[in-house]
């Protein structure tokens, strides 16, 4: 299994998106369908462009709380002086249906990528806003 962050739309109308996010790092993995508005998803699309711009830049982006029915976090920060760059993922999601915390899934973790990717990864992105549909991948890269 290869690292990678793949964000997707599965269904829209004018102010919310529903957002489908898959997660791996090579060992964890986690998956959650969850509502986000426009305005907020697409602050996020805009501000991934040219990240990082110095080696202390941190970008996060959360849609719901934590312990809902469906969470969604990632922050964006370099990893090492040289630019590498981690995410601190956290994907909750209820498969049960219900909101007893015992029927929760979660997943927490890191995964590292490059600033080169995450400038692959951007038009992708801006695609799937502007289109309102498909999926962006960010490939990840291995612990070195």
């Amino acid at each position: 299994m290869e690292p990678e962050l793949e964000l997707g739309i599965i269904w829209q109308d004018e102010d919310m998106v529903n957002l489908w996010a898959s997660a791996n790092n090579g060992r964890f993995c986690g998956e959650t369908r969850i509502y986000v508005d426009r305005e907020s998803f697409q602050t996020f699309v805009d501000a991934l462009k040219g990240f990082p711009k110095t080696h202390n830049d941190k970008l996060e982006f959360s849609v719901g709380s934590p312990g809902d029915y469906s969470y969604l976090s990632l922050r964006f920060y370099c990893y090492k002086i040289t630019g590498q760059v981690a995410i601190r993922i956290r994907i909750e999601s209820n498969e049960l249906g219900d909101t007893r915390p015992e029927e929760k899934s979660f997943a927490e973790f890191a995964m590292l990528t490059e600033p080169a990717l995450i400038d692959l990864f951007h038009p992708q992105l801006v695609k799937v806003a502007i289109d309102e549909a498909g999926t962006a991948k960010l490939r990840g890269t291995q612990r070195s």
